[in-house]
Protein backbone atom coordinates (compact mmCIF):
# COMPACT_ATOMS: atom_id res chain seq x y z
CA UNK A 1 0.00 0.00 0.00
CA UNK A 2 2.87 2.44 0.75
CA UNK A 3 4.67 1.19 -1.73
CA UNK A 4 7.22 3.96 -3.62
CA UNK A 5 5.96 4.40 -7.66
CA UNK A 6 7.76 3.95 -10.42
CA UNK A 7 8.58 7.49 -11.50
CA UNK A 8 10.13 7.53 -7.43
CA UNK A 9 12.12 4.55 -7.91
CA UNK A 10 13.28 5.51 -11.82
CA UNK A 11 14.34 9.26 -10.53
CA UNK A 12 15.84 7.78 -6.91
CA UNK A 13 19.39 6.79 -8.83
CA UNK A 14 19.75 10.46 -10.17
CA UNK A 15 18.91 11.81 -6.82
CA UNK A 16 21.57 9.65 -4.80
CA UNK A 17 23.75 10.85 -7.15
CA UNK A 18 22.31 14.72 -7.33
CA UNK A 19 22.64 14.32 -10.86
CA UNK A 20 20.04 16.99 -12.38
CA UNK A 21 17.70 16.06 -14.68
CA UNK A 22 15.20 18.27 -16.80
CA UNK A 23 11.84 17.63 -17.72
CA UNK A 24 12.71 15.75 -21.24
CA UNK A 25 14.51 12.93 -19.09
CA UNK A 26 10.63 12.90 -16.26
CA UNK A 27 8.71 12.17 -19.47
CA UNK A 28 11.46 9.80 -20.89
CA UNK A 29 11.25 8.19 -17.36
CA UNK A 30 7.48 8.07 -17.10
CA UNK A 31 7.41 5.81 -20.33
CA UNK A 32 9.00 2.78 -18.86
CA UNK A 33 5.29 1.02 -18.73
CA UNK A 34 5.12 1.75 -22.39
CA UNK A 35 8.02 -0.61 -23.26
CA UNK A 36 7.69 -3.12 -20.39
CA UNK A 37 4.26 -3.74 -22.01
CA UNK A 38 5.64 -3.58 -25.68
CA UNK A 39 4.54 0.10 -26.88
CA UNK A 40 6.93 2.54 -28.19
CA UNK A 41 5.67 5.37 -26.92
CA UNK A 42 4.30 8.80 -28.64
CA UNK A 43 6.15 11.05 -28.16
CA UNK A 44 5.36 13.77 -31.17
CA UNK A 45 1.36 12.71 -30.05
CA UNK A 46 1.05 11.25 -33.56
CA UNK A 47 -1.75 9.81 -32.55
CA UNK A 48 -2.18 5.40 -32.94
CA UNK A 49 -1.96 6.06 -37.27
CA UNK A 50 1.35 7.00 -36.90
CA UNK A 51 3.61 5.85 -39.53
CA UNK A 52 6.30 3.17 -39.36
CA UNK A 53 9.32 6.06 -40.05
CA UNK A 54 7.66 7.90 -36.94
CA UNK A 55 7.36 5.00 -34.76
CA UNK A 56 11.04 4.46 -35.76
CA UNK A 57 11.98 7.72 -34.61
CA UNK A 58 10.32 7.62 -31.78
CA UNK A 59 11.83 4.49 -30.33
CA UNK A 60 15.00 5.87 -31.58
CA UNK A 61 14.92 9.49 -29.78
CA UNK A 62 13.85 7.14 -26.28
CA UNK A 63 16.98 4.73 -26.50
CA UNK A 64 19.42 8.04 -27.18
CA UNK A 65 17.36 9.63 -24.22
CA UNK A 66 17.77 6.60 -22.20
CA UNK A 67 21.49 5.84 -23.06
CA UNK A 68 22.39 9.86 -22.40
CA UNK A 69 20.80 8.65 -18.93
CA UNK A 70 21.94 5.33 -18.09
CA UNK A 71 25.89 7.38 -19.16
CA UNK A 72 25.41 10.02 -16.72
CA UNK A 73 24.62 7.64 -13.74
CA UNK A 74 27.31 5.12 -14.76
CA UNK A 75 29.79 7.97 -15.25
CA UNK A 76 28.74 9.81 -11.73
CA UNK A 77 29.03 7.24 -9.97
CA UNK A 78 32.92 6.21 -11.26
CA UNK A 79 33.90 9.65 -9.90
CA UNK A 80 33.24 11.73 -13.02
CA UNK A 81 32.12 15.37 -12.82
CA UNK A 82 32.57 16.88 -16.41
CA UNK A 83 30.29 17.14 -19.31
CA UNK A 84 28.67 14.20 -21.48
CA UNK A 85 27.69 14.05 -24.70
CA UNK A 86 23.62 14.37 -24.80
CA UNK A 87 22.34 12.09 -27.89
CA UNK A 88 18.90 13.26 -28.36
CA UNK A 89 20.41 17.17 -29.12
CA UNK A 90 23.16 15.69 -31.46
CA UNK A 91 20.61 13.69 -33.57
CA UNK A 92 17.25 15.58 -33.30
CA UNK A 93 17.60 16.49 -37.29
CA UNK A 94 17.25 12.42 -37.78
CA UNK A 95 14.11 12.10 -35.09
CA UNK A 96 12.86 15.40 -35.88
CA UNK A 97 12.20 16.16 -32.20
CA UNK A 98 13.37 19.62 -31.28
CA UNK A 99 14.97 20.00 -27.96
CA UNK A 100 16.08 23.25 -26.17
CA UNK A 101 19.50 21.96 -24.66
CA UNK A 102 23.21 21.51 -25.55
CA UNK A 103 25.11 19.00 -27.69
CA UNK A 104 26.35 18.36 -24.02
CA UNK A 105 25.50 18.41 -20.51
CA UNK A 106 27.35 18.78 -17.11
CA UNK A 107 27.41 16.42 -14.35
Amino acid sequence: MNQTTNKARLKAPFDLLRIAINEEDLIILETRNDFLHGRVPDLTNAGEKRSIERINKDLYYSSMRFYTLLNMIILKWIGYDNRVVNYPKIHEGFTQIRIEEEPFRQL
